[in-house]
C-alpha cells in the first residue's frame, strides 16, 4: 500500500494524480477518459478528422456537462430517438444512435464519473421529500382497486400471528443512533402504536433481565431522516426507523417475502433482480421506471389493498412521523418510505397487483377476478410478460402505455424519461440493452481501495480494470490497471486480476507446501468486525445464540491487507 498523499495531492487509486483541473477532472481522470475515448468502435459514423477534434475538447470536459450529456443520452434512448446532441464534445453532434457499438461507447466516455460523489443541494432534496411523504395521496379507483384486493389477497393468504414472526436487526442507521455491533445489547423504546405487537419481542433475548421484560414507550419516537449518496448530481433520502420497530418490520418482511418468492402465480421477485435483468432485452417488452415510489404508496393505497387484518398489522409497524436534520417534524402520509423494511416488499405487492389489474380488466370483465381472481385462465394470460422487482416494472409493448396512464392515474409517477417502450433501448434493475445488446456502461462510485467492490471483495480499481476489459475497453483497462500501485493476485476467478491485463505491481508468487497450491500476494479486503462482550442475563443468551460465545459481533468493517490467494501453476516462483 503507498503512503498516504500530502496535502493538496491526490493517489491513483482515491480518483486521481497530483490535483484537479480548473474544470474539476483531475489529470487521471482525464486520462481515463482519453483512454476510453480511443477505444472508439471500427465502424465510428464519423471522420478521424472530426474524431480528433472532439478528442482536443476532453480536457475542457467537467463533471458536469459530461454528467448532462450522459442524462441526455439516455433520454434520447428511452424516447427512441436515433439522435442526440452533446455539450462537451459538439464536433460530434447530432450523434447518430443506429449501432450498438456507438451507443455502449458514447455512454461509457460520458458515464464513467457519474456516479461518483458530488455536492448537489441537500436543502432542495429535503423540502422535496418532505413535501411528498406530507402529502402523498395516490389512490385506486374502483374497479381496478377491487381487482387488486382480490389479487393481495389470493398472494399473501391469511395475516399470521405476530408471535411466529421472528424479527432481526438490520445492518443499517435507527434513529436512536446505536451503532450496529450495540444493537443486540440495547434496550429500546417502542412507539405507543405498536404496544400490540410487542410480543414480537418475546424471542429477543436483550428485551429480557432476570426474567422480567424491561420494554418502554416513548411518544416522541421517529423515525430520522439521512442522506446517503446516489450519484454525481444527487443524494438519497432514506429512512432510518426506531431500532426495535424496525427489528419488527423485519419479521414483517421476511414472512411476506418468502411467502410470495416461489410461487408460479405471482410476477413479483424479491431476492433475485436476474429475472428483470435478462428478460428486458426484449423490444416486445416494455421497461416502465417509477419515479419517487417509495415516497407516492400512500396509507390510503394499503389500506384499500389490504385486508384488514394485514392493515393491522402493517400499520401497527409502521413510523407515523420523521424528524428532519433541522428538528422539523414531518407526519408521514406515505406508508413507508426508503429505509423502513417495510418499503420494499408493500410497495412491490402494490405496484404487481396494480399493474396486473390494469391489465387484466382491460382483457376481461372485472367481475371475472372478483370471482376467481388468481384461478382463472384471464389471470395467467395478464400476468404472461409482467415482471415486478420493486419499482422496476417489465410489461408486454401493446399494453405499456395503458399501464402508465393507468399507474398516473393512480396518482403515481412513472418517470417518462427513462421508460422505454417504442424505441431499441431497454433499462431494468441496472441491465441496459440496445436492440438487445449489451449496452449498460462501467460506472464505478470510487476509485480507491478502501470499500467492498460488488460481492467480490476486490479491490475497486482492480475491479474497474476488469470490468472495462470485459465491456471492450482494452486500451482504458490497461491503463487502469497499469495504475494501481499494490500487490495484484492474477487468474480468471473472482476477485483476481485478469492476466491479460499489464498490472503495475504483481504480487510474489509462492509454493504453500501445506495446501500444496501455488499463491500470489495480493491486497484483499477483509472483514474486521469489533465484537463486545457481555456477562450476566446477556452474556448467557449471547453464549446460546452466538456458538458457545458471549461476544457479539459488529457489522464488519472493511479492511485493506496483504494475504496470499490461490494461483494456477505460474511460470516463475519468486520463494
Amino acid at each position: 500500500m503507498t503512503n498516504k498523499p500530502s496535502a493538496g495531492r491526490q493517489n491513483p487509486e482515491n480518483g486521481g494524480v497530483i490535483r484537479p483541473n480548473r474544470k474539476g477532472l483531475t489529470e487521471w481522470q482525464v486520462r481515463v477518459l482519453e483512454e476510453i475515448w480511443k477505444d472508439f468502435p471500427q465502424n465510428r459514423p464519423w471522420s478521424r478528422r472530426v474524431l480528433d477534434a472532439a478528442y482536443r475538447l476532453i480536457r475542457d470536459a467537467t463533471l458536469e456537462t459530461l454528467y448532462d450529456d450522459y442524462r441526455a443520452l439516455s433520454e434520447s434512448l428511452a424516447r427512441g430517438d436515433l439522435s442526440c446532441t452533446s455539450v462537451s464534445f459538439p464536433v460530434l453532434n447530432p450523434i447518430p444512435l443506429v449501432d450498438h457499438s456507438v451507443v455502449k461507447w458514447y455512454r461509457q466516455v460520458t458515464g464513467i464519473f457519474t456516479r461518483v460523489k458530488g455536492n448537489p443541494d441537500t436543502q432542495d432534496i429535503l423540502a422535496s421529500y418532505a413535501q411528498r411523504v406530507r402529502t402523498s395521496n395516490a389512490s385506486i379507483p374502483r374497479p381496478w382497486r377491487e381487482v387488486a384486493a382480490v389479487f393481495v389477497r389470493q398472494w399473501l393468504g391469511r395475516c399470521p400471528d405476530h408471535m411466529v414472526l421472528k424479527g432481526a436487526h438490520g445492518p443499517g442507521a435507527v434513529a436512536e443512533r446505536v451503532k450496529p455491533v450495540d444493537k443486540s445489547a440495547t434496550v429500546g423504546s417502542l412507539p405507543p402504536h405498536a404496544s400490540a405487537f410487542a410480543g414480537m419481542l418475546a424471542l429477543n433475548d436483550h428485551m429480557v433481565a432476570d426474567g422480567l421484560p424491561r420494554l418502554s414507550y416513548d411518544p416522541r419516537l421517529f423515525a430520522r431522516v439521512i442522506l446517503v449518496p446516489k450519484d454525481f448530481r444527487r443524494k438519497r433520502v432514506i429512512s432510518a426507523e426506531p431500532m426495535l420497530l424496525q427489528y419488527m418490520q423485519h419479521g414483517v418482511s421476511a414472512y411476506m417475502m418468502d411467502r410470495l418468492e416461489f410461487r408460479a402465480e405471482t410476477p413479483i421477485r424479491f431476492t433475485d433482480q436476474q429475472t428483470n435483468a435478462t428478460v428486458c432485452k426484449s423490444l416486445d417488452l416494455a421497461t416502465i421506471d417509477m419515479s419517487d415510489a417509495s415516497d407516492l404508496v400512500s396509507r390510503k393505497v394499503v389500506h384499500q389493498l389490504f385486508d384488514e387484518d394485514w392493515r393491522t398489522l402493517l400499520f401497527g409497524l409502521r413510523s407515523r412521523c420523521s424528524i428532519m436534520p433541522d428538528g422539523t417534524i414531518v407526519p408521514l402520509r406515505a406508508f413507508a418510505p426508503m429505509g423502513s423494511a417495510l418499503c420494499f416488499p408493500v410497495e412491490s405487492i402494490v405496484f404487481a397487483s396494480v399493474v396486473v389489474a390494469i391489465i387484466a380488466t382491460s382483457q376481461a370483465p372485472y367481475t371475472t377476478f372478483l370471482r376467481r381472481g388468481v384461478h382463472s385462465e384471464e389471470y395467467s394470460r395478464a400476468t404472461e410478460g409482467v415482471y415486478v422487482y420493486g419499482d422496476d416494472i417489465i410489461v408486454p409493448k401493446h399494453v405499456a402505455h395503458l399501464v402508465v396512464e393507468g399507474l398516473e392515474l393512480c396518482g403515481f409517477k412513472p418517470n417518462r424519461a427513462k421508460t422505454c417502450i417504442d424505441g431499441l433501448f431497454r433499462e431494468s434493475c441496472g441491465a441496459e440493452y440496445f436492440n438487445g445488446f449489451d449496452v449498460a456502461p462501467v460506472r464505478p462510485k470510487e476509485f480507491g481501495f478502501t470499500r467492498s467492490s460488488r460481492d467480490e471483495r476486490i479491490p475497486p480499481m482492480v475491479d474497474i480494470a476488469n470490468r472495462l476489459h470485459k465491456a471492450g475497453f482494452l486500451r482504458a483497462a490497461r491503463f487502469v490497471a497499469a495504475s494501481v500501485p499494490f500487490p495484484v493476485a492474477v487468474g480468471l476467478r473472482p476477485g483476481y486480476g485478469h492476466p491479460a491485463l499489464p498490472w503495475r505491481n504483481l504480487g510474489r508468487v509462492r509454493y504453500n507446501t501445506k495446501l500444496q497450491r501455488y499463491e500470489q500476494q495480493a491486497l484483499v479486503l477483509v472483514d474486521r468486525a469489533r465484537s463486545v462482550e457481555h456477562d450476566g442475563w446477556d452474556g448467557l443468551m449471547g453464549w446460546f445464540h452466538h456458538r458457545g460465545r458471549s461476544q457479539r459481533a459488529g457489522s464488519p468493517r472493511l479492511t485493506a491487507k496483504r494475504a496470499w490467494r490461490g494461483i494456477d501453476q505460474p511460470r516463475v516462483v519468486d520463494e
